[in-house]
């Protein structure tokens, strides 16, 4: 027994050692901020091997934190890590962020926030007029029964500089929203993962944003932006937008205005809607308040229930090198590409739409441009009902480039 004491007792600091040189290293790549250690109680009987883990957690975070803690508040700038696995079943946010400058490592566990049994919205992680927060590494679960009350994994509102990224958001029963911001700017979304909710993300008064390498699955609608602009989205996916718990039609896949706001200067570069239920890619303004400039480039449309790309009440919408296919098979309707009263210039280069149910590329009340866009789809060699479907009451000349099909 001596023997082992003096082993443990020899090796042990150097283990300690180790572990501060190795976290140092860490905080060196990624700039976490080293700072005092907020140490949880030694339980009577803990290994030495949890008593480790735990130090190597604490030696990267100003403060750690623990389930006994929830609900907790931030009030101070800090870096801030979870220590374990957590549950919130309360009105009051798992984690409230009130300090600008934080950063919150979710250290590979997660929160599970239980939704509300009324009506009560209610959310894992919030923010309410602060600036610089970063959230990252780990997961959030919106459980619990199934109640008109909505649930956000993280819900961030009046801030600017907001950075999430590898993180996993998990709903249940298409149920609450993933990620959703309110009223900020310079706000960043990189490697999220996010399943089995009504809404992925929600960007409602967000001005100069970046979405990279987003994944949304099983859901209502993938992305929604309301009164957004100046932002960029690449390299993001929307697969199995179904009914939702509403009962609602799942879909858009990408929703840009609803039909309510007015979105503009969005650049969409290499997404993709797949199984949407409605429509893949819809950007829908309003007549007094047209959608503006929003582009689509190398973006694919994949077995939607209704159109692939549709533009409505829209200007300066362009299309380049995207693809349409199988759409509106399901409902036995909709086009690879619908543009409506877009005011000026709709651009549709370089297109493809293949083997969709009505028309390849449907245009009313716009005028527009066409460059070099081919269709092949059923009814001949072409889509269900014509290739080219344009009925356009113009506001100007109409151009027509390069047509072949």
């Amino acid at each position: 027994m001596q023997s082992i004491l003096k082993k443990i007792s020899f090796f042990l600091p150097m283990y300690v050692f180790a572990l501060l040189c190795g976290c140092w290293f860490q905080n060196s790549m990624y700039a976490a901020c080293p700072g005092p250690i907020v140490p949880k109680t030694v339980t009577p009987g803990e290994t030495i091997t949890n008593i480790l883990d735990r130090v190597q957690t604490s030696l990267c975070a100003d403060v750690v934190i623990y389930q006994e803690d929830i609900p907790y508040t931030i009030t101070k700038p800090g870096a801030y890590k979870l220590g374990e696995f957590i549950t919130n079943n309360s009105d009051t946010p798992a984690i409230t962020i009130a300090s600008n400058d934080v950063l919150l490592d979710l250290g590979c566990h997660g929160i599970n926030q239980v939704k509300s049994a009324g009506v009560v919205t209610r959310s894992a992680i919030f923010a309410n007029g602060f600036n610089r927060i970063t959230i990252r590494n780990g997961g959030i679960l919106m459980s619990g029964p199934l109640t008109s009350a909505v649930t956000n994994g993280i819900n961030l509102q009046s801030g600017e500089g907001f950075l999430l990224y590898d993180l996993f958001i998990s709903g249940q029963n298409l149920d609450g929203q993933c990620v959703s911001i309110f009223n900020s700017i310079h706000v960043e979304l990189n490697n999220i993962f996010m399943q089995d909710v009504n809404t992925g993300i929600v960007f409602d008064v967000v001005e100069g944003f970046r979405l990279y390498s987003c994944y949304v699955t099983h859901t209502g609608t993938g992305y929604l932006f309301l009164a957004t602009q100046d932002g960029t989205c690449t390299y993001c996916v929307v697969t199995d937008a179904i009914v939702t718990l509403a009962g609602n039609p799942g879909g858009p896949g990408f929703n840009i205005g609803n039909g309510a706001t007015q979105p503009q200067g969005i650049y969409f570069d290499s997404c993709t809607a797949e199984s949407i239920n409605t429509t893949g890619f819809l950007v829908n303004g309003t007549i007094a308040s047209l959608a503006l400039d929003i582009v689509f480039r190398n973006c694919t449309a994949i077995s939607c229930g209704t159109d692939g790309f549709s533009a409505i009440n829209s200007q300066r919408t362009t299309f380049e090198y995207c693809q349409a296919q199988h759409c509106g098979l399901t409902l036995a309707t909709g086009n690879g590409f619908t543009v409506i009263n877009d005011g000026v210039a709709a651009n549709i280069i370089n297109c493809s739409s293949i083997r969709n149910a009505n028309h390849g590329y449907s245009v009313t009340g716009s005028t527009n441009v066409f460059s070099s866009y081919g269709s092949n789809n059923p009814g001949g060699n072409f889509n269900g009902v014509n290739p080219l479907f344009i009925a356009i009451t113009p506001v100007g000349a109409n151009y027509w480039l390069n047509l072949s099909v």
